[in-house]
């Protein structure tokens, strides 16, 4: 059967490579050992997104993924996904979903995904940490007693940053209409307990977005709000109108028992314990509920640097600052301070590897992947080695996220996964592994054309892999130089050395 491979003809405007050919071969320096880097492939994705494939050999064999993205660019843009859940579980308030399911739910969100990866670490019970999305928590849970890990951010403006913080949450009640508000405070504790979307019945006082899924999951009493101001996030301060009460029968399960109310598009606040079950059956229509979650950045002591919050995401270590390869230890080391963040479960050994890292002016951001367990191919890196790979695709802060069989990049655009994920690999058999379900994924987003427009074929996961020049003519065994690529029904433009 023959096959339309090319819909239309690719034209000359492409992505002109002015990188001489000492670039393409480079020496780099990795925990202190070297390392040649030979950059096997580069593809223009789309309009200011390159993904680059790097091969390291060395006293270990690493094999590097890489997405540059030129910031500078207003046809890009990045944001972060929380796996929608179909259902609610008790206590298990998130959905599991590998990264190429969560590009379905970027798409429907009214965005073109471009390349994705997974993103925090998390347990298999659901728990997870703080996220936003799109200026709003999917998730906030009761993480406010101690400092906790690093997280990454992007504000409106486009700027990155990393914190650590603390929050105190506060709820303050004004009751029909009035200007003076009453302050809650929990007895015998030194906070509230507040949460968003977290486990269902473990907090005293909870707020469910429609992200949490179609119902809210508890056994909590529980009344339908409004949000009409403010925003529900870190250094936020949301106000919400009271719908209902929380007597009302759309409260109850079928068997009678409270709570898990229908989502749909509502807020739902719900309380547990005596006292907080006390505050909802006091609530009436029309009384207004703030909830303010100010943060303390334990980084420099003060509040969070950026208030206007976009994108909010967990990690476990701050691998570079400005420049500088942070303590990744868990004592204080070469007047470092160890840091006191949820740890790397292998930070030793050679593991596949995950982050994120972008440069001081903002002008690049970066996602990488490091393969690993494939001997004598790639192995994997330490985070040691992690942290000095960073530096050297360019990176001068970076985050580390989670490795391991989670480790996933992926094309939205070709539907291809561009590592080898370990989760049921057979690395002597040469088969890849399939991508691990997460709860949340990280995205870079276009409004740009992508870098390769108008081929198409028959969608074959096990097809070979073919080549041809830019005037669509097949290449056996293409030499150093600009091609399609091409398998089954996924083409890309990549350089080849």
């Amino acid at each position: 059967m023959k096959h339309n491979y090319f819909s239309k003809s690719f034209g000359l405007a492409v992505l002109a490579f002015a990188i001489s050919a000492q670039a393409w071969a480079d020496t780099w320096t990795i925990a202190g050992q070297a390392y040649e880097s030979t950059l096997k492939e580069q593809t223009t994705v789309a309009e200011g997104i390159v993904h680059k494939l790097y091969v390291l050999g060395g006293p270990s064999n690493i094999e590097v993924q890489v997405v540059e993205v030129d910031m500078s660019s207003d046809k890009v843009d990045i944001t972060t996904n929380k796996a929608q859940a179909n259902s609610r579980v008790n206590d298990d308030p998130y959905s599991f979903k590998t990264v190429g399911a969560q590009a379905e739910e970027v798409k429907a969100r009214g965005l073109k995904p471009v390349m994705g990866m997974n993103a925090d670490f998390f347990l298999t019970s659901g728990n997870l940490s703080h996220q936003m999305v799109d200026g709003t928590f999917t998730r906030f849970g009761n993480l406010t007693q101690k400092k906790d890990r690093p997280r990454w951010y992007m504000t409106e403006r486009r700027t990155f940053g990393m914190t650590q913080y603390t929050v105190r949450p506060t709820m303050t009640i004004y009751r029909g209409g009035a200007s003076e508000g009453e302050e809650i405070k929990e007895p015998n504790t030194l906070y509230n307990s507040i949460a968003v979307n977290a486990a269902a019945n473990a907090p005293t006082m909870q707020i469910f977005t429609p992200a949490a899924g179609r119902t809210t999951g508890s056994e909590m009493k529980e009344v339908y709000a409004e949000l009409v101001e403010g925003y529900l996030g870190l250094d936020g301060v949301a106000r919400f109108k009271i719908l209902d009460s929380c007597t009302d029968d759309v409260h109850l399960n079928n068997n009678g028992s409270e709570g898990n109310s229908a989502l749909d598009e509502h807020y739902v606040i719900a309380g547990t314990k005596d006292f907080g079950k006390e505050i909802l059956k006091g609530l009436k229509p029309g009384d207004i509920v703030e909830f303010a979650f100010p943060a303390k950045d334990n980084f420099n002591e003060t509040g969070v640097a950026d208030t206007d919050l976009k994108e909010l995401i967990g990690g476990s270590l701050r691998l570079l600052v400005d420049g500088e390869v942070q303590n990744l230890t868990t004592k204080d080391q070469d007047g470092k301070p160890a840091q006191t963040a949820y740890s790397d479960g292998n930070p030793t050994g050679l593991e596949p590897r995950a982050g994120i890292g972008y440069s001081t002016d903002n002008s690049r951001f970066f996602m990488v992947i490091v393969d690993g367990r494939r001997p004598g191919a790639a192995e994997g890196c330490t985070l040691a080695a992690f942290a000095d790979i960073m530096l050297n695709i360019g990176a001068e802060n970076a985050l580390n996220l989670d490795g391991g069989g989670s480790a996933t990049l992926y094309n939205a655009l070709s539907g291809e996964v561009c590592n080898w994920p370990t989760d049921g690999m057979n690395w002597s058999a040469g088969i890849k592994g399939g991508m691990r379900s997460v709860p949340n994924s990280l995205w870079v987003v276009s409004t740009g054309d992508s870098g390769v427009d108008g081929v198409f074929g028959d969608a074959d996961a096990g097809a070979p892999v073919e080549y041809y020049n830019l005037q669509g003519v097949r290449v056996a065994n293409p030499a150093t130089g600009l091609y399609i690529r091409r398998q089954g029904s996924k083409a890309a433009k990549v350089f080849v050395r």
